[in-house]
């Protein structure tokens, strides 16, 4: 229900977008380590924007809070070339991401842009980033094996459809060949049950 909330309150507001002229857009007066901020800018908090510098180089960044009359940005991409004075507007009041089974075998950032030169992304569906959780009572009870292909951890500690799972480890370890080994193997598991190949990307 909350996502459905959040998705028509960003469809109203890229609505009133296109309707009025009037955007909403701020200023820079400072950078403070990794944090710009911004006067005349009364975005809520978690909104995405994008900050316009004088070479009209768009840097995507964040609303993370506020001092006063002045909004704290942190910036989601290269810091190089902001200056004081550069112009911030506002593109969506909450972050979304695209959901579907356009999704399966693509491989996107950490701001859902494809990163696997395979072509944009097709869904029709964007679901919130921050969204409220479901009540512990209320979720159904996992009792459904989920195979990892790595035979240590099916063997000695076997996870669940549904479960959420964490990998911890230092750097260096091998956190990302272990993600990479289980969705390899996910990924031919699900393309030998798809009963049309070619809808794989």
């Amino acid at each position: 229900m909350s996502e459905t909330i959040a998705d028509n309150m960003t469809q109203r507001y890229e609505a009133l977008r296109r309707t009025f002229t009037f955007e909403l857009r701020g200023r820079i007066v400072g950078m403070t380590g990794l944090t710009v901020e911004v006067v005349d800018f009364a975005a809520p908090v978690g909104a995405l924007c994008d900050i316009i510098t004088r070479h009209d180089h768009q840097i995507p960044a964040e609303v993370i809070g506020f001092r006063g009359e002045i909004s704290v940005l942190m910036p989601l991409a290269e810091m190089t070339g902001i200056a004081c004075g550069d112009h911030v507007t506002c593109k969506s009041v909450q972050r979304s991401v695209p959901v579907g089974s356009q999704l399966l075998g693509r491989v996107i950032n950490a701001q859902g842009q494809p990163i696997d030169g395979k072509g944009p992304l097709l869904c029709q569906t964007r679901s919130a980033i921050s969204a409220e959780p479901l009540e512990p009572l209320s979720r159904v009870r996992i009792n459904t094996p989920l195979g990892t292909g790595i035979r240590a951890i099916d063997a000695l500690m076997t996870c669940g459809c549904g479960q959420r799972m964490g990998i911890f480890s230092g750097p260096g370890v091998g956190k990302s060949v272990l993600l990479g080994m289980i969705s390899r193997y996910n990924l031919r598991r699900c393309i030998s049950h798809c009963p049309d190949r070619r809808a794989w990307p």
